[in-house]
C-alpha cells in the first residue's frame, strides 16, 4: 500500500511538472498586446497624428502587437480594419515586448 501511495505521489509530481513546463514554454511565445485605456483610440496609417485614421476602437480593445517605431512611442497594431498604429501613451502594456521588431511606416 506505502509503495502505491508512493508511486501515485511520483506519477502526479511528474505530470504536474510537464505541465508547468509546457505553460512555460508557451507563455514565451505569446503575442503581446496594447489595451485601450482611453474612451476611443484613432488607428492611423502610420506613426503619427498627422496621418489619417483608418479606424477608432474602444476603451478596452485588446490590440495584438506587430512592431513598434524606432521611439517606441507608436506600435503598429492589428486590428479588425487591418494594421495599423496607435499612440502608446493611451494604452495599457499586456506580455512581453522584449521581441517586438522595429518597423518603419510605409
Amino acid at each position: 500500500m506505502k509503495r502505491r501511495l508512493m508511486i501515485l505521489c511520483l506519477m502526479v509530481s511528474l505530470i504536474f511538472g510537464l505541465m508547468g513546463q509546457a505553460v512555460a514554454a508557451q507563455a514565451q511565445f505569446v503575442t503581446p498586446i496594447l489595451v485601450v485605456n482611453t474612451s476611443f483610440l484613432n488607428v492611423r496609417s502610420a506613426d503619427g497624428p498627422q496621418y489619417s485614421t483608418i479606424a477608432t476602437v474602444v476603451g478596452g480593445t485588446e490590440l495584438p502587437v506587430l512592431g513598434s517605431n524606432s521611439s517606441l512611442s507608436w506600435y503598429l497594431v492589428s486590428t479588425a480594419f487591418g494594421p495599423g498604429w496607435v499612440d502608446v501613451s493611451f494604452t495599457l502594456p499586456r506580455g512581453d515586448f522584449r521581441n517586438v521588431p522595429v518597423v518603419k511606416p510605409d
